[in-house]
């Protein structure tokens, strides 16, 4: 598994992301935002993850998740969305997860890794993550989060 991550060093991650893929500049801003709000409203995230891949497979900043003990947080197209969220229970022990790893051995990763999970957090709901490159990491550590006990 990878190393053990948290909120902390996903968000500079994510930075890093940012700048290094030339996302907008605005959105560190509405990540960080969004993390006080889902703050004061819900309770504090524990993870976050910024799914990088879409549903066709291209590499490009979509959805914002933020997970905390009881909750699963989705702002879908968080870039441009600034109203707009979806709210999960998360209901363990978790019932089902399928994973997925192209070019990427939970060890290292390269411009070809991706990582993908559905993985099912109630009864009513399941979650399709996907990553790519260094993003498959803080999924990783995501789906470890969601499976422990």
């Amino acid at each position: 598994m990878a190393a053990q991550q948290n909120i902390e060093s996903e968000l500079a991650y994510y930075s890093k992301m940012i700048k290094y893929r030339e996302i907008p500049v605005h959105a560190e801003r509405l990540l960080g935002t969004w993390l006080t709000m889902c703050t004061k409203i819900f309770e504090e995230p524990e993870h976050v993850f910024v799914a990088d891949v879409t549903e066709s497979g291209e590499l490009e900043c979509e959805d914002l998740w933020l997970f905390s003990r009881h909750y699963a947080i989705k702002i879908e197209q968080f870039i441009v969305n600034t109203d707009e969220i979806n709210v999960y229970g998360i209901e363990k022990p978790i019932t089902h997860v399928l994973i997925k790893a192209t070019d990427y051995d939970f060890k290292d990763f390269d411009a070809r890794s991706k990582l993908s999970v559905c993985i099912k957090i109630n009864r009513e709901t399941q979650l399709t993550l996907l990553a790519s490159q260094g993003n498959c990491p803080v999924l990783e550590t995501i789906i470890g989060y969601l499976t422990q006990p």
